[in-house]
């Protein structure tokens, strides 16, 4: 979260239709990432980024190919989907506050220099070899497109979807957000419940039966913790927990994000999310129709409640 020096610069971007709000980001908000970075000591270096002709008209193309009641559910809150380099990722999110603290809305920040020359099978693929270092003879294949849909388009659009799934858990209240501290009653979170408990001290940590060896080792940012040999065991684990993906099971706000993005991709727009591992001798598939389950069913339930209930903004 950052305190803006000019809210009714922010502000005038809610009244916009939301395919307007596009474009470069704004100064302010790259010295806001730069300061995180700093802060976190990321070696990344934010900087402004033209989108250039064809990655804008690929953003254009990848907003308004997401279900309607996706963006009808982000456009009260999300001030823009702008462009930049050096996020530290392929995209960053966060809120945006006032002089007085007021929650103005949450921006999303893509990484133009990380969807130079992509695929939708090959970002996704690179994506989910992070927590791994290589191994000889293995492969990790992960994709989330079949031919016809295995271009930047197909990669942006489930960015965006891990991006807004953050959106909404920022200004619909999902998941405890630290300027929410002391308003009234704990609030509940049906979405965390499914497999987090909260600790005395605040700290969320997986309920019985979500937890497997190897999960806090998972770090999707920095150095890989894990070798693909790990891989297999990993996802057989993971198949017997509540969590969609594995980077789902990294944190309670990775849940919902990773999640929401398996669920609008999969479940609502008909996609495959498939890992095979690689091998001599053959392939293995790693994983089971998640959203088939009875897990990925609670689950579903939950975010179909979500996106019927009426568009708002909780800030």
């Amino acid at each position: 979260m950052f305190i803006t020096a000019d809210p009714l610069f922010w502000e005038d971007l809610l009244r916009r239709p939301l395919a307007a709000r596009r474009g470069p980001a704004p100064r302010e908000l790259i010295d806001f990432i730069g300061r995180h970075h700093q802060a976190t000591g990321s070696a990344a270096v934010a900087r402004p980024a033209e989108p250039g002709a064809s990655l804008d008209a690929d953003l254009d193309r990848a907003l308004a190919g997401l279900p309607a009641a996706v963006l009808a559910r982000v456009a009260p809150c999300l001030l823009g989907v702008f462009t930049m380099e050096g996020t530290g990722a392929s995209a960053a999110s966060g809120v945006i506050a006032g002089p007085e603290g007021e929650l103005i809305g949450a921006f999303v920040a893509i990484d133009a220099g990380a969807f130079a020359g992509v695929t939708a099978n090959g970002w996704f693929e690179r994506r989910e070899n992070m927590p791994f270092t290589p191994s000889a003879g293995l492969r990790l294949e992960a994709r989330i497109a079949d031919a016809a849909g295995d271009d930047r388009v197909g990669a942006l659009q489930f960015v965006l979807l891990h991006e807004f799934g953050h959106v909404l858990s920022a200004c619909r209240g999902l998941a405890p957000m630290w300027w929410r501290a002391g308003r009234g009653a704990a609030p509940a979170y049906p979405l965390l419940d499914l497999c987090w408990q909260a600790a005395p001290d605040g700290r969320y940590a997986p309920r019985a039966g979500h937890d497997f060896p190897l999960r806090e080792r998972l770090v999707y940012h920095g150095s890989a913790r894990l070798s693909l040999i790990d891989a297999e065991d990993l996802y057989r684990s993971l198949g017997r927990t509540g969590f969609p993906t594995l980077y789902a099971a990294t944190s309670v706000h990775e849940d919902i994000a990773d999640s929401f993005a398996s669920y609008v991709h999969v479940h609502l727009m008909g996609r495959p999310l498939e890992h095979r591992l690689l091998r001599a001798g053959g392939a293995v598939a790693l994983g089971a129709p998640y959203w088939q389950s009875a897990a990925g069913t609670a689950r579903a339930a939950l975010f179909e409640a979500m996106l019927a209930a009426p568009a708002e903004f909780d800030g």
